[in-house]
């Protein structure tokens, strides 16, 4: 099995994204192959109209993971509405 690192915290605005994009960069400088995951996101917007949704957290690990991934797969459940993101999926 790939080991693996999960980072969780109880609140919005921690730092959970943060701390796992330096941990990214770190790895990546260290010749590490990693990615970083948000597999449920609410608090999603567009682009422009008719632009798939995007969350800016998604974003910040995709960009700094030293492997290349869709962003349908750092980010497979985005909901926009900035609620729990079990609430926005029943929305």
């Amino acid at each position: 099995m790939t080991p693996g690192i999960f980072i969780t915290g109880t609140n919005t605005s921690v730092g959970k994204t943060a701390v796992t994009a330096a941990m990214l960069r770190l790895l990546a400088g260290a010749g590490v192959r990693a990615v970083g995951l948000k597999p449920v996101a609410s608090g999603s917007e567009r682009a422009h109209p008719g632009a798939p949704l995007r969350n800016s957290d998604a974003l910040a690990l995709q960009a700094a993971a030293p492997i290349a991934l869709p962003y349908e797969s750092v980010n497979p459940y985005c909901f926009a509405p900035a609620i729990a993101p079990h609430l926005a999926a029943e929305e």
